[in-house]
């Protein structure tokens, strides 16, 4: 009603058990007066079924995190259900405040890797790609 579009932060459904989240927009008459607000659930269980497609050589993956750093998408559902937050990681801080890059870092599964993250500007998400350092060496090493 303020005249703005709005976006929630990420929860998860307490009908699907999945996360979701709402959009709200303003709807005005002919004369531009809000009379209304249109709204809408969205869910996103779709960006897990576009991350658990995505593999990193042999066991590389990716995550998404929402503008708190909490995983939206991870490899085990359940950590996105239990709404782990990984924003101590210097990495995930980092895409948050929208900046892009790469670091050796422990993942989200606790193994060390390469990471790339990258912010989704719009809601100020990130996504994070990791593959571990011996995947990444195994052919230097050889």
């Amino acid at each position: 009603m303020k005249g703005t579009a709005y976006i929630s932060d990420v929860y998860i459904s307490a009908l699907t058990n999945r996360p979701c989240v709402t959009i709200s927009t303003p709807v005005e008459n002919s004369s531009g007066i809000i009379i209304g607000v249109l709204t809408a659930d969205i869910s996103l269980k779709s960006i897990w079924n576009i991350t658990e497609k995505i593999h990193i050589g042999e066991s590389g993956y990716v995550d998404v995190v929402d503008t708190q750093g909490t995983l939206i998408a991870h490899p085990d559902f359940q950590k996105v259900l239990d709404k782990e937050n990984v924003d101590g990681m210097s990495f995930v801080t980092q895409v948050i405040a929208g900046k892009t890059g790469s670091v050796e870092a422990v993942s989200t599964q606790g193994h060390k890797s390469l990471v790339t993250y990258n912010p989704i500007e719009k809601y100020r998400w990130g996504v994070l790609v990791y593959q571990p350092e011996k995947e990444v060496y195994e052919t230097l090493i050889r």
